[in-house]
């Protein structure tokens, strides 16, 4: 799964109340609703974890959303390293985020474009449960090198999806169109415009980012390990949930650590907990000893920019 680029500690915690009892709001919520995927992208954890797709169970992701006690949230992500669109209940998930009584502006799907769930993608829209539509693509904008980096994914299915998703987005206009794009040169950048374009998708660019357990760092000799803690696990105005309902530390590995289930406990209660403060000082005082952690180029003064970057775009009317 493609993510954000690394930048300056993000300022998403501006929108966090603070206190014991937890943040007023959220900026952004990565909920992985399908853990595990159908493609072994080199530049993803699941490359090298394999992991057997699973689905969460539409009983706990309602319990979860209703343990998330805050009242607002800015961004929910229905996805974080799984492939969203293989859920077989997706509408059923759809109807139980529009009962939440967590008040959203923008509900993302961010997907391989590789699966063949398209009637369940337009019901998700059709509802207004979703409105941010998102496809990760890497290389430099031509089949072989898309393919290479992404097997067992193949460039016409990508274009046939593209096709749809400008159709989906003709018939319903609130619905926003986006892909993120892991480039390896500058002029990667002309060339996926010109794939994109005529799409009436708008790219966001980045380099790679080394993420622990993909095949992709696994090549490379050795990773600085980041320092002074983690920004992005300190970040109280994100969360991020696995399929089980575990909060996880954060987008670059699925399981880096489990900070509390939400099917069994508030978020107010986690985030105030002995738990995650004892994850953030281990993060600071003894990083070296920590697996996966210790693997990760990701610091103190190193976080991801504001989540919402692409969304506030769209609603100022702006363009990529």
């Amino acid at each position: 799964m493609t993510h954000p680029s690394p930048r300056q500690t993000s300022r998403a915690g501006a929108l966090a109340g603070g206190g014991g009892g937890g943040p007023l709001s959220l900026s952004t919520l990565h909920f992985d609703i399908v853990g595990g995927c159908q493609l072994r992208c080199v530049g993803c954890p699941n490359s090298g974890l394999d992991p057997r797709p699973e689905f969460i169970a539409p009983e706990l992701f309602a319990r979860c959303l209703s343990n998330i006690d805050v009242p607002k949230i800015t961004l929910i992500r229905l996805f974080n390293f799984g492939e969203p669109l293989l859920h077989p209940a997706l509408e059923e998930l759809g109807r139980i985020l529009l009962e939440s009584p967590i008040r959203r502006h923008w509900i993302e799907i961010s997907t391989n474009a590789q699966s063949d769930a398209r009637d369940r993608l337009e019901a998700l829209v059709a509802m207004g449960a979703l409105n941010l539509l998102t496809v990760s693509c890497d290389g430099d904008g031509t089949p072989g090198r898309y393919e290479a980096l992404r097997p067992p994914a193949k460039w016409s299915k990508l274009m046939s999806f593209l096709a749809f998703a400008r159709d989906l987005a003709a018939t319903y206009p609130a619905l926003r169109l986006q892909a993120r794009c892991v480039i390896e040169a500058p002029e990667d950048r002309q060339r996926w415009r010109e794939v994109l374009g005529p799409f009436g998708i708008h790219p966001e660019f980045r380099g790679w980012i080394q993420l622990p357990d993909s095949l992709r760092d696994r090549a490379r000799d050795r990773v600085t390990m980041g320092t002074g803690g983690c920004a992005i696990a300190a970040d109280p105005g994100n969360l991020y949930v696995d399929h089980r309902g575990n909060i996880v530390p954060c987008c670059f590995h699925p399981g880096a650590a489990l900070l509390g289930n939400l099917g069994q406990d508030r978020l107010s209660m986690l985030r105030a907990g002995e738990g995650r403060a004892a994850f953030l000082r281990a993060l600071e005082t003894r990083r070296a000893a920590m697996p996966v952690c210790n693997r990760c180029e990701m610091g103190a003064d190193r976080g991801l920019g504001p989540p919402t970057e692409a969304v506030t775009r769209f609603s100022q009317g702006g363009a990529a």
